[in-house]
């Protein structure tokens, strides 16, 4: 049976949604906070390759990246052990 409209599935797939969004969010924060600050339109330009070889484009390849890439994996590996454990 197919749960009615409004009903469980929809109320979970809103909330991941939800999730997926703020960790978005939280993901382009994390990149733009730093000793050397990045504004949204310095990241989104160097997304689009128009700051190639610039010191921006370095702090933000060489360290920001990384660094958001291993706080969602740590994250998401501290989430996994607490719903195995």
């Amino acid at each position: 049976m197919h749960p009615k409209k409004g009903g469980v599935a929809t109320k979970g797939k809103r909330t991941i949604v939800f999730a997926a969004a703020v960790l978005l969010g939280l993901m382009l924060l994390s990149a733009c906070v730093g000793s050397f600050p990045l504004s949204l339109s310095q990241i989104r330009d160097i997304l689009l390759g128009k700051m190639a070889d610039t010191m921006e484009s370095r702090v933000f390849w060489q360290l920001r990246v990384p660094r958001v890439v291993m706080g969602v994996c740590a994250g998401a590996a501290l989430s996994l052990a607490g719903s195995v454990y």
